[in-house]
């Protein structure tokens, strides 16, 4: 698996969230998708991406309050290979905190 990180942010000392994309298939870049990990202050987890099933990438996150926070990017309607805005939202209540 090819992954990279794009974005990162600071929410405290203890939770952090990064965003960037995986490609389980190195060989066709389109196939790559978004990819959203958090550390808790002790170790990384994945984080469910809403766009999971799509090819594209997100390249920034940003938290405007502690509970909430937005992700932007690039989706690709893999049917067309039209290339489309990505925005999603995260919650730290949606990952049980």
């Amino acid at each position: 698996m090819l992954a990279a990180l794009l974005g990162v942010t600071s929410v405290s000392d203890r939770e952090v969230w990064a965003v960037g994309d995986a490609n389980t298939n190195g060989a066709v870049a389109f196939l790559a998708q978004p990819l959203v990990e958090r550390w808790d202050g002790t170790s990384w987890s994945v984080v469910p991406s809403a766009s999971r099933d799509s090819g594209g990438f997100l390249a920034g996150v940003e938290f405007k309050s502690p509970s909430r926070g937005w992700a932007v990017g690039s989706s690709t309607e893999l049917a067309t290979g039209s290339n489309l805005s990505l925005v999603e939202q995260f919650s730290r209540e949606d990952q049980g905190d």
